[in-house]
C-alpha cells in the first residue's frame, strides 16, 4: 500500500490511466510478489477478496444497485496483488488467482482450497471501525475455522491458519491469541492444507 492509493488495476484488469496521470492511482508495478514465488514453485495460492465478483461487474459497466453497493466494499488496496502487473495485467493468472471470498468457502467445501489462502472481508464486514463492527469481522472469522475444523486436510497435509486484526481491536481474543504493539495478532493457526508436504518442512 502506498499513501492507500489504489492500484491502477481496476478489478477487471483494465487500467486506468487517467487516475495514474493525475497522481490519484498507483501505475502497475513489475515488483515480484510472493505470488509470484509461488506460481514459480508450483505452489497453488489465491487471493479471496470480499465484494471482488462485484467490484469486476462495475468496472465492466453494472449500474445494478446491489453491485454497485457490494462492489464500493471491495478493497482493492488491501489485495497487494491488485498492483501485480504478472497477476492483474494477465487474465490467466488473474483468473486463477484472484477471486470472490464466497469462493473460499465454495472451494472449502467442495475440498478444493489451494495450498495457500488469503481472505479479506468486504468493508461492511472486515470489523474496521469506519465501516463495520467488529463483531461481523468475529462472525466471519468463527464461521471460517468452524469450518476448517469439520472438514479434514487431505491426506499427508497439515493446517495453519494467521489472522491479524488491526488496532481498533480491543476485545478478549480466544485461547492462544496474543495482542501485539499494534493490535492483536494470532500465532500461526489453521488454514489451507501445507504446500510443502509435512516430511520435507523444516521443523
Amino acid at each position: 500500500m502506498i499513501n492507500n492509493l489504489s492500484p491502477g488495476f481496476l478489478p477487471n484488469g483494465m487500467v486506468d490511466e487517467t487516475s495514474i496521470l493525475a497522481g490519484a492511482k498507483v501505475p502497475p508495478s513489475t515488483l515480484p510478489t510472493i505470488g509470484d514465488a509461488l506460481t514459480a514453485k508450483g505452489i497453488s495460492w489465491a487471493y479471496y477478496g470480499g465484494g471482488y465478483d462485484a467490484a469486476v461487474r462495475v468496472a465492466n459497466g453494472s449500474t445494478d444497485a446491489v453491485d454497485q453497493l457490494v462492489g464500493g466494499n471491495y478493497c482493492d488496496i488491501c489485495n497487494p496483488f491488485s498492483y501485480a502487473k504478472s497477476i492483474m495485467g494477465d487474465a490467466t493468472q488473474r483468473g486463477e488467482h484472484i477471486k470472490d471470498a464466497i469462493d473460499f468457502f465454495d472451494a472449502l467445501e467442495k475440498g478444493q482450497l489451494p495450498a495457500v489462502a488469503y481472505v479479506k472481508p468486504d468493508s461492511l464486514v472486515d470489523g474496521h471501525p469506519a465501516s463495520s463492527k467488529l463483531a461481523l469481522f468475529e462472525a466471519m472469522l468463527e464461521n471460517i475455522v468452524d469450518r476448517l475444523n469439520t472438514t479434514p486436510a487431505p491426506p499427508g497435509a497439515s493446517r495453519r491458519w494467521l489472522i491479524r486484526w488491526g488496532s481498533s481491536a480491543r476485545r478478549s481474543l480466544p485461547d492462544g491469541m496474543t495482542r501485539g504493539r499494534y493490535g492483536c495478532r494470532a500465532p500461526p493457526r489453521r488454514a489451507a492444507p501445507a504446500a510443502v508436504p509435512p516430511s520435507t518442512r523444516p521443523s
